[in-house]
């Protein structure tokens, strides 16, 4: 798993499109099995499954405390599947809690924005010793959701108290 960070001649930051691609059973030491986004990204007809991230976004952590990426959009768009993927954590230390199970978005001005057709989130989950959120998706505090057209299916008995958990403190990112 690698950082996305694209920035021109300039070092400003420049947005990031996905689209027709898969990401399978990717990891992740600490957040974003398949991807660690930071700015803007865009995620149109692709798959996430089964990724797998230690503590926060089983398939995408997005976030940045660089201020000259603040208010960046993270976009999923139609035909984008989120399906087994999870935020698994074993250190027993509330610090860290475990959020996300598909898709993790830091606070410092970012944006979610989920629409389009066939957006679907199944089977996402969280697993810690400790504290977890978010079994879908997890937002931050200081990040707006607009969550218009999704799907949310076979969510796992016990996996998290929420699907959805918007304004969390954000304790730990890097």
């Amino acid at each position: 798993v690698s950082t996305v960070r694209v920035v021109d001649d300039d070092e400003k930051p420049m947005p990031v499109g996905v689209g027709g691609c898969t990401f399978r059973g990717n990891s992740a030491d600490y957040s974003g099995g398949a991807m660690n986004a930071e700015g803007a990204l865009s995620v149109t007809n692709t798959l996430f499954a089964e990724n797998v991230a230690a503590i926060q976004g089983g398939a995408i952590c997005a976030g940045s405390s660089d201020p000259d990426w603040a208010g960046a959009k993270v976009e999923l768009r139609a035909e984008t599947v989120f399906r087994g993927n999870s935020a698994k954590n074993s250190i027993d230390d509330d610090r860290y809690w475990t959020s996300g199970g598909a898709v993790a978005v830091a606070g410092n001005g970012y944006a979610l924005e989920v629409s389009g057709r066939h957006v679907v989130f199944e089977g996402n989950r969280v697993e810690s010793v400790t504290t977890s959120y978010g079994g879908a998706i997890a937002a931050a505090e200081g990040t707006s959701v607009d969550v218009s057209c999704a799907a949310f299916l076979a969510l796992p008995v016990n996996a998290s108290e929420y699907t959805v958990t918007v304004s969390l403190r954000w304790l730990y990112t890097r």
